[in-house]
């Protein structure tokens, strides 16, 4: 099952005594057709295990979910724009076996 992700935003989660290289990176937006939370409920995901592109749609891995992502946050491509080189596309690799470039 595809659980969509809409004015999402990717974030690192880190513990009050953990070391800043042991963050974990997961999503947080708000979410539809995922069986546990409500349709529009704001959530944040478990770790993400890889990000990816397909077919020209953006999706999330975690261990148990996959996430397409729709429209991102604005306040999160500003930052993107203002801190990135690569922008959005940097998150995202291409799904083995596709043909998209």
């Amino acid at each position: 099952m595809i659980v969509r992700l809409y004015n999402w935003s990717v974030t690192q989660h880190l513990g009050p005594y953990q070391a800043p290289e042991l963050a974990i990176t997961v999503l947080s937006g708000k979410v539809y057709g995922h069986p546990y939370f409500n349709d529009g409920q704001f959530i944040n995901t478990s770790c993400i295990q890889r990000f990816y592109k397909e077919e020209g749609a953006y999706f999330a891995q975690t261990l148990n979910t996959t996430y397409q992502l729709l429209e991102p946050s604005e306040t999160f491509l500003k930052f993107l724009s203002e801190n990135s080189e690569v922008g959005l596309e940097g998150y995202f690799t291409q799904k083995e076996g596709s043909d998209d470039v």
